[in-house]
């Protein structure tokens, strides 16, 4: 069985990088008491860094053409496909749930979800558009 125990930094302006008070926590399986990684955690500061970063990333997003989104989107949702079974067990170690779930729901739900979003960015045209399963999807024009 592969052992995950490693540590993990904060994401802030697309560098990995420390808590600002250095202060980190282990994430554990609840399962078997083993920790999976020692984690940054983040202060009010860090969120507060992270959330302008993602502002400036949105506006820069924004710039990027809705066909090469729609590649990336797609490039993603393949990269979790490729990696399912390692990021399956991972969310398993992690929460405790079953693996049938995670690997059987779970992952195929999220890249389902990716592949659905892709296609639809070259298509927003503020309406009710379908969706599988029991949801509403929805695009709203802003602007």
């Amino acid at each position: 069985m592969q052992a995950f125990t490693n540590e993990v930094s904060l994401v802030l302006d697309g560098e990995l990088a420390e808590a600002s008070t250095g202060a980190r926590f282990d994430t554990v399986n609840p399962a078997t008491g083993e920790v999976l990684a020692s984690v940054a955690e983040a202060t009010a500061d860090d969120v507060d860094r992270a959330v302008r970063s993602s502002q400036a990333a949105a506006k820069k997003w924004q710039r990027v053409r809705p066909s090469q989104r729609t590649r990336l989107m797609l490039r993603y949702a393949a990269l979790v496909e490729e990696h399912a079974e390692e990021l399956a067990l991972l969310q398993t170690r992690d929460m405790g749930k079953p693996i049938r779930e995670s690997i059987g729901i779970d992952l195929p739900v999220m890249i389902e979800t990716l592949e659905y979003f892709a296609g639809l960015i070259t298509k927003i045209e503020g309406r009710t558009v379908p969706a599988p399963g029991r949801f509403l999807n929805y695009t709203l024009r802003s602007g």
